[in-house]
């Protein structure tokens, strides 16, 4: 019995084609629309005690998909702007654990949504959910804001933050 060979020229092709729709799948640049086109700084709701003043909002599902350029919301991702003033004459530090003691890290979450994109890609979006996240050190007279990548939650979220 004699095997057929079938051509190498239209496997080549073949092979060459694939790889180039697959690297084309990889291949998308990170997007995002800056946060301040949105309205979650303006809902964010007060409150002092002592010399701190934190102010909270949560953006919404198709909000924070845009913010961020990816679908946080179904990875189980909730992000929670905060913004927060030391008018004291101390540093401060904010525990990010009392707001959610499994909270995600920026990198965490970029890594989560690697496959979406280019490698440059990829970097750009660490770059930005690493520099749009809160800061955890206040110093004296100072505000800083950010936002905190928690586990979602249906309805209205419910948080302390701790300022030691």
């Amino acid at each position: 019995m004699q095997q057929r060979r079938l051509p190498s020229k239209p496997i080549a092709f073949l092979v060459v084609i694939s790889g180039l729709l697959l690297a084309g799948c990889s291949s998308a640049p990170y997007r995002y629309e800056p946060v301040d086109n949105f309205a979650v700084i303006g809902r964010a709701l007060a409150q002092e005690q002592g010399v701190f003043r934190v102010r909270a909002s949560v953006p919404g599902q198709q909000e924070a998909e845009k913010i961020f350029g990816i679908p946080i919301y179904e990875r189980g991702i909730q992000p929670v702007w905060l913004e927060i003033t030391n008018s004291g004459p101390d540093r401060a530090r904010v525990v990010l654990s009392s707001i959610d003691p499994e909270y995600f890290s920026p990198l965490e979450v970029a890594y989560m949504h690697k496959k979406r994109f280019s490698t440059q890609g990829w970097m750009d979006m660490e770059r930005y959910l690493y520099s749009n996240a809160l800061p955890r050190q206040v110093a004296p007279n100072q505000t800083v804001s950010g936002f905190v990548f928690t586990h979602a939650s249906q309805g209205t979220k419910a948080f302390n933050v701790e300022i030691i």
